[in-house]
C-alpha cells in the first residue's frame, strides 16, 4: 500500500460578506420600527391599568373621607357623652363638699355662700344706620 502523506487538509475558506452602509440604515429603521409597536402595545396595555388605578384610588381617598367623618361623629358623640356625666359628677360632688363642710364652717363663723347665679347676657346694642 501506499503510505498516504500527512498533510492536513485546508479547511475550506469561509466567504463573508462585507457590510454594507446600507445594512446598517435599515437595521436601524427596522429596531426603530419594532421599538415604536412594543411602545405602543406597552401604553395600550398601560393606559387602561392607569385609569383604573386613579379611580382605585379616588375611590379609596373618598372611602377613607366617609369613615373619618363617621369616626369624627363617634368621637363628638362620646365626648359629649363623657362631658355630660363628669359635669354631672363634679356638680353633685360640689353639692356634698358644701353639705359636709356647712357645720364646720359655721363653728369657725364662716357663712356659706349661695350658689352663684348664671349672669344674664347683656343685649348687644342697636346699630346706627348712616344717615344718607
Amino acid at each position: 500500500m501506499v503510505s498516504k502523506s500527512k498533510s492536513k487538509a485546508r479547511p475550506a475558506s469561509r466567504r463573508t460578506t462585507p457590510f454594507q452602509p446600507q445594512d446598517l440604515l435599515f437595521a436601524g429603521i427596522g429596531a426603530v420600527s419594532l421599538g415604536r409597536k412594543q411602545a405602543k402595545a406597552i401604553a395600550a396595555k398601560a393606559a387602561p391599568a392607569a385609569r383604573d388605578a386613579v379611580a382605585y384610588v379616588r375611590d379609596a381617598g373618598l372611602e377613607a373621607g366617609y369613615y373619618l367623618r363617621d369616626a369624627q361623629e363617634q368621637g363628638r358623640e362620646v365626648a359629649t357623652e363623657a362631658q355630660a356625666k363628669v359635669l354631672k359628677f363634679v356638680a353633685k360632688a360640689q353639692v356634698e363638699a358644701r353639705k359636709q363642710l356647712a357645720p364646720v364652717l359655721a363653728k369657725l363663723g364662716i357663712k356659706a355662700r349661695p350658689a352663684a347665679k348664671p349672669r344674664a347676657r347683656k343685649k348687644a346694642p342697636a346699630r346706627r344706620r348712616r344717615a344718607a
